[in-house]
């Protein structure tokens, strides 16, 4: 056992047995890039072209 936790402690850091990562947690980044991905009106920002 301590081979196994020296080598996860050494070689990969943070070995959680939880994530951080959710479907909450990433909204606002998913928002943030479904606005940047949306094609701009005659340079409105925030207006769909179309």
């Amino acid at each position: 056992m301590a081979r196994t936790e020296a080598f996860v402690r050494d070689e990969l850091g943070d070995a959680r047995g939880f994530s951080l990562d959710s479907p909450k947690s990433r909204a606002p980044k998913i928002a943030a890039l479904r606005e940047a991905a949306l094609p701009r009106a005659a340079g409105v920002p925030g207006r769909v072209a179309g």
